[in-house]
């Protein structure tokens, strides 16, 4: 016995032992700790009024659809990951629990709770999946982020029949940037581009490093070409006069414009707009401008 509650006390899950209403028969110190109440506030209480009485969007959460108390009606072991419990000062938190029926002779006599909080867990996996669809030098959603977030909006555009533009800028003189002043100040003009374009649409829209120098621009209801390719030419020429005279920043740039009268894929657009960047590209070089 003296064994068996050692375990429990050197446990890190948070385990709880329940009788048939739902009172706290036992209580391990992680499950005391976790909650914000020491072991004596629990024993005999009523578990559900204390830390499962709310649904994690606030709502109240009647006892008949609490997967514990059924666990205490129907004998049956319920699991649940990403539902939350509440601590003594009104905070919840994420948790992964079980519920485990204590069966006698063939009658459910309690159950045992053992329970983890996984908030840690949670932030770290957002955090991964955050970096799977950024960026890390800009910011920027990255090819795969920006196809994934870009689909839904087209598909939207097309229900509100509202146009969208698609911009694809590929930044000139990356190498010779890199080969003049090194990686490192070619990675901070492509941040300081980066910047440029952000400080030229909105929150709404969907902005993208494809890779290397290109970006990639979903303006959400929006249509004039030549207004957004003077609003990004402003900002860069206040950047060259302002802040870095030395190597000035420019970029080639093709826009396309989704109108939902005539679908296209994503795909479909970004190789007509990459087109259209490639021959801004080329009549800068035609014309004796460096825009490799």
């Amino acid at each position: 016995m003296r064994k068996n509650e050692s375990v429990l006390d050197a446990a890190a899950e948070g385990i709880l032992g329940l009788d048939t209403k739902g009172h706290h028969t036992f209580v391990n110190p992680a499950a005391a700790r976790i909650l914000g109440y020491s072991v004596e506030e629990l024993i005999g209480k009523r578990s559900h009024e204390l830390w499962h009485y709310k649904k994690p969007d606030g709502s109240p959460r009647p006892v008949e659809e609490c997967p514990i108390y059924a666990t205490l009606k129907n004998g049956a072991v319920h699991h649940e990951t990403g539902d939350v419990f509440w601590k003594k000062d009104g905070s919840s938190f994420p948790v992964d629990y079980t519920s485990t029926p204590i069966i006698e002779q063939g009658n459910v006599m309690g159950a045992v709770v053992v329970f983890s909080d996984i908030a840690e867990m949670m932030a770290l996996r957002e955090e991964l999946e955050k970096l799977s669809i950024t960026d890390a030098l800009t910011g920027f959603y990255n090819r795969r982020g920006f196809l994934a977030f870009a689909t839904p909006k087209l598909k939207l555009s097309l229900r509100k029949m509202e146009k969208i533009l698609l911009i694809y800028a590929d930044m000139d003189n990356l190498k010779a940037i890199n080969d003049n002043y090194g990686h490192q100040e070619g990675d901070k003009a492509l941040a300081e581009t980066a910047n440029i374009l952000k400080s030229t649409f909105r929150e709404t829209d969907v902005l993208a490093r494809l890779g290397g120098d290109e970006f990639a621009i979903l303006a959400i209801d929006a249509c004039d070409e030549k207004v957004i390719q003077e609003r990004i030419q402003k900002n860069m020429d206040a950047y060259n006069k302002n802040v870095n005279p030395v190597h000035k920043l420019s970029m080639s740039i093709g826009v396309v414009c989704y109108d939902p009268g005539k679908p296209s894929t994503l795909d479909d657009l970004l190789s007509k707009a990459d087109a259209l960047m490639y021959e801004n590209k080329l009549s800068k070089k035609n014309n004796g401008q460096e825009a490799g």
